[in-house]
C-alpha cells in the first residue's frame, strides 16, 4: 500500500521527474474529467439555455454546499492521521469510521433539506422545483463518499485507482446526459445522470479500499473522536471556501435571476477548469506528504508550485484573449455576457492556483486552526461584498469580488511558502 510516486532517495532530478510523471498521470485523468464536464456544459447550455442552466447550477450548488458543510473535512483529517501514523496500521479503523460518518451525513442532509423546504414553503431554495431538488439531493451520498475515499487513496499513494474511477464515472455521466438529451428528460435527466456517474466514482474507490484494508472494517469510537476533533478545527476552512465560491452562485441566483446565474456559473466553471493542473499536483503531493512528511516533501513541492503557477498564468493570458471569440461560438450568443465575467475571473487564477498547490503543506503540518481562520474570514468578506455590490452592479460584481478575495489569499499562501522554505533551509544547514 506504499506510495506510487518516485521515492525521496536518489538523484534530485530523477526524484523530481518521478513526481512530474505522477502529476502527469493525475493531470490526464483530471483533464479527461474536464473534457467531459465541458461536453456536458456545451450540451446543456445549448439545450437548456441560460435560464435552464441557471436552475441546474442552483440545484447542483445547493447539493454541493450541503455536502461540503456536512462532510466536516474528515477526509483531509484522515490524510493528516495517515501522515502522523506512517509506518503503522491506520486504514481499517479510519475507513470504517468514515463510512459510518458518510451514512450520517447523507441522512442528516436529506432531513435538513426536506425540513428547510417544508418549513419555508420552498422560499429557502428561492422557488426551485421540489422534484428537481429531490433528484439533485440523491447525489449527496456519492459526493461525500468520493471526498472520503479519494482522501484515503491519496494517503495510500493510490492515485491511479482514483484516476480510473474518475475516467469510468465521468464517461458514464457524459453518456447518460446524452441519453437524457435524446429522450428529452430535461433538467431532471441531467441531474440523475450526474448522480449515477458520481456513485460510480465513489464506488470504485470504496471497493478498492475495502479490498486492501485490514479486516474487520468497522467504525472506532476513538478514531471518530480523533477525526471529529480535527474536523472541528479544519472544517471552517472548507466552509469558508464554500462561502467564497458557492455563495457567489447562490447570491447571484437570488438577486440577478436565472439567466445571469447561468452566465456567471459558466464563467466560473471555465476558470475552475484551468485549475486542473494545480489540483492534479496537489493530488500527487498529498501522497508524498503522507508518506514522507511535509518537510521532506517540500524539497520537490516548491518546484511544483512555481511550475504549475507559471502554466496557469500562461493559460489565463490566452483565455483572456480568446474569450470574446470562443464563448459565443461554442456556447451560443446568449452567453456573450459571460465573456466579461470570464476575463475578470481569470485575474484570480494565480491566487487559486497557489492555494491548490499549497494545500498539502497546510494539511500535512496540521495547521487546521490557522487555515480555517483565514479562509473563513475571506468567505465572510466575500458574502459582504456580494450583498453590497451585486444588487447595483449585477453578476460582474461577483467576479470582481472573487478577484479581490483571492488576491488577499495569495498573500497568505506566499507567507506559508516562505515558512516552508525557511524551515527546510534551516534543517538542511543543521
Amino acid at each position: 500500500m506504499g506510495e506510487e510516486v518516485a521515492p525521496a532517495t536518489g538523484p534530485e532530478q530523477t526524484r523530481f521527474l518521478g513526481l512530474l510523471r505522477g502529476i502527469a498521470g493525475a493531470g490526464a485523468a483530471q483533464y479527461y474529467t474536464l473534457l467531459t464536464a465541458v461536453a456536458v456544459l456545451l450540451v446543456t447550455a445549448r439545450w437548456l439555455g441560460p435560464e435552464g442552466r441557471g436552475i441546474l447550477a442552483a440545484v447542483i450548488t445547493w447539493v454541493t454546499l450541503v455536502a461540503t458543510f456536512g462532510q466536516l473535512s474528515l477526509g483531509q483529517v484522515a490524510i493528516f492521521r495517515a501522515t502522523a501514523l506512517r509506518g503503522q496500521e491506520w486504514l481499517g479503523s479510519t475507513l470504517g469510521s468514515l463510512l459510518f460518518m458518510a451514512a450520517c451525513v447523507s441522512i442528516g442532509g436529506w432531513l435538513l433539506a426536506g425540513c428547510a423546504y417544508v418549513l419555508t414553503g420552498g422560499s429557502a431554495f428561492h422557488g426551485l422545483p421540489p422534484a428537481l431538488l429531490a433528484v439533485g439531493f440523491l447525489n449527496l451520498p456519492g459526493l461525500v463518499c468520493e471526498q472520503y475515499s479519494s482522501s484515503l487513496l491519496l494517503a495510500l499513494g493510490r492515485v491511479p485507482v482514483y484516476n480510473r474511477a474518475q475516467l469510468v464515472g465521468r464517461t458514464l455521466t457524459l453518456v447518460l446526459v446524452g441519453l437524457a438529451w435524446f429522450t428529452k428528460l430535461g433538467i431532471a435527466g441531467v441531474l440523475l445522470a450526474g448522480c449515477i456517474g458520481q456513485a460510480i466514482v465513489a464506488g470504485i474507490g470504496l471497493r478498492y479500499l475495502l479490498r486492501v484494508s485490514p479486516k474487520p472494517v468497522r467504525p472506532s469510537a476513538a478514531v471518530l473522536r480523533e477525526l471529529l476533533a480535527g474536523g472541528l478545527r479544519l472544517h471552517p476552512n472548507y466552509v469558508g471556501a464554500a462561502l467564497i465560491t458557492s455563495s457567489s452562485v447562490l447570491i447571484v441566483s437570488h438577486i440577478a435571476g436565472a439567466a445571469a446565474t447561468g452566465q456567471f456559473q459558466l464563467a466560473l466553471q471555465l476558470v475552475t477548469a484551468i485549475l486542473v493542473l494545480p489540483q492534479a499536483a496537489a493530488i500527487v503531493v498529498f501522497g508524498r506528504v503522507a508518506s514522507l512528511g511535509p518537510d521532506a516533501a517540500w524539497r520537490d513541492q516548491r518546484k511544483v508550485v512555481v511550475l504549475v503557477t507559471a502554466v496557469v498564468a500562461g493559460v489565463a493570458v490566452a483565455g483572456f484573449a480568446l474569450a470574446p471569440q470562443l464563448i459565443p461560438f461554442v456556447f451560443g450568443k446568449r452567453f456573450s455576457p459571460a465573456v466579461e465575467m470570464l476575463q475578470v475571473l481569470l485575474l484570480a487564477t494565480i491566487g487559486m492556483s497557489v492555494a491548490n498547490a499549497m494545500a498539502p503543506q497546510w494539511i500535512g503540518r496540521g495547521l487546521f486552526g490557522l487555515m480555517s481562520a483565514v479562509t473563513l474570514a475571506l468567505g465572510a468578506a466575500n458574502i459582504v461584498l456580494l450583498l453590497l455590490l451585486v444588487p447595483s452592479h449585477g453578476a460582474i460584481a461577483a467576479a470582481w469580488s472573487l478577484v479581490g478575495i483571492y488576491a488577499v489569499a495569495l498573500i497568505f499562501q506566499l507567507g506559508m511558502a516562505a515558512h516552508c522554505e525557511l524551515k527546510y533551509r534551516f534543517e538542511q544547514v543543521g
